[in-house]
């Protein structure tokens, strides 16, 4: 059992940043939350879930040559790529891009590491 396996299912992707056959970074989002699975990165205690956070006030979109997520206005989160949104993915890469769901189970090592808070910390 994975943290919040509830929420990080199939039907809640809503995009990724990366390469799709180098382990992207795998964005979920519903109309009431949103999180993410980092499933490679140089530091390694960001690789994992994301705390899922509440969606209210949250986007995320492409800025310059990279997706950024903001929270109320402030950025929380500045990806290393632009995001792919899932419309735009064809059903083989979904297929590759759910493989996250079962590959990275537990909560980021990151996350355990900080205090949970309301509002997004921004991340390095």
């Amino acid at each position: 059992m994975g943290y919040r396996d509830d929420f990080y299912v199939a039907p809640n992707m809503y995009g990724y940043t990366g390469k799709i056959n180098e382990k992207p970074t795998v964005y979920f989002k519903t109309d009431t939350e949103y999180g993410r699975i980092t499933q490679d990165h140089e530091h390694k205690n960001n690789i994992g879930r994301n705390t899922v956070r509440n969606a209210d006030g949250y986007t995320v979109g492409n800025e310059g040559p990279m997706a950024v997520e903001r929270w109320r206005g402030k950025v929380v989160h500045k990806s290393r790529h632009k995001i792919i949104l899932i419309g735009q993915v064809s059903p083989g890469d979904r297929a590759i891009l759910s493989q996250s769901i079962w590959t990275c189970k537990v909560l980021k090592e990151k996350a355990w590491l900080s205090p949970i808070v309301e509002e997004p910390e921004e991340e390095d």
